[in-house]
């Protein structure tokens, strides 16, 4: 437990101590490492891994198979829009409320609760 006494409240504003992405400390997610891997050059062609990569799948799109193809073609022009229906069909009520009000209506007529009993 701190000892209370050590403890600082934060600045207003901006102070170093306050975690304001929301990550855990020293964190990196995939994406960020895959982004930092292709921006490293290749020793042997001089060329960045990403452009690389990129050839790579535009040599396979076109000779190897219909996957890469079709992953580089959604990429260029994106997915077919697609059209969702949003009508609601409601189901049809299992007891007409309308009725059953006039049928307590008529069966208590302006009795208070408290004068209501149930019938065994």
């Amino acid at each position: 437990m701190p000892n209370k006494e050590n403890l600082i409240p934060f600045k207003k504003g901006e102070d170093p101590r306050r975690n304001t992405t929301g990550e855990n400390k020293g964190s990196v997610h995939i994406k960020k490492k895959l982004i930092k891997a292709f921006q490293r050059i290749h020793e042997g062609t001089g060329t960045s891994y990403d452009e690389l990569f990129v050839q790579a799948t535009i040599k396979d799109g076109i000779k190897v198979d219909g996957q890469s193809r079709r992953i580089i073609w959604q990429y260029l022009e994106g997915l077919p829009q697609q059209n969702v229906d949003m009508k609601v069909t409601l189901p049809e009520p299992m007891v007409d409320i309308t009725k059953l009000k006039d049928e307590i209506q008529n069966n208590y007529g302006d009795k208070k609760d408290s004068e209501v009993r149930e019938e065994d």
